[in-house]
């Protein structure tokens, strides 16, 4: 998926209308999805820069060449805002397996759900609740949606463990 684009190439998921998808992966699973929470990646950035940065450790230097500009992340522990968190989420760096690369990932979000806890007087607010929201499409209600990013505020994030799922990528029929 090109996250800058609207629509995915697969033209299934559309991320102004994510009940497509839940409806499809549902019946491919034979489960049923109630609900979605999607965003786009210029919004997580926005979600990353209110809670002010991320904190992740970066074993080696990165030096990422924008069109518009070059950003380089020294090694070591960083605090990131959103566009440099998204810029070197993205970066495509050849020396990375595809695990190395989902476990990125998946820092960002672990780091990300720690500033939850440090800022959970700020998820306990409706108001500022409201306003992340704004960033986020989903059918949540809005007391739903509270209390779901309420929970975050409680995650004992270093206890997180990630699965992986290893395996081959490969296109399957056109």
């Amino acid at each position: 998926c090109d996250w800058s684009s609207d629509v995915c190439s697969s033209d299934l998921f559309d991320r102004y209308e994510p009940s497509v998808y839940a409806e499809k992966v549902a019946a491919i699973l034979k489960v049923e999805i109630p609900y979605y929470i999607s965003m786009d990646i210029k919004n997580f950035a926005k979600i990353v820069d209110l809670f002010n940065g991320i904190k992740i450790f970066i074993a080696n230097p990165v030096e990422l060449l924008d069109p518009d500009n070059l950003i380089l992340l020294p090694s070591g522990n960083l605090v990131l805002d959103g566009a440099k968190t998204i810029a070197y989420m993205e970066h495509d760096d050849e020396l990375l397996s595809d695990v190395e690369y989902i476990s990125r990932r998946q820092k960002i979000i672990q780091s990300l759900f720690t500033q939850f806890d440090v800022y959970d007087n700020l998820l306990d607010s409706k108001e500022f609740a409201s306003y992340l929201r704004s960033y986020i499409s989903t059918n949540l209600k809005k007391d739903a949606f509270l209390s779901f990013f309420g929970i975050f505020s409680k995650l004992d994030t270093e206890r997180i463990v990630f699965q992986r799922v290893l395996g081959t990528t490969r296109l399957v029929g056109e």
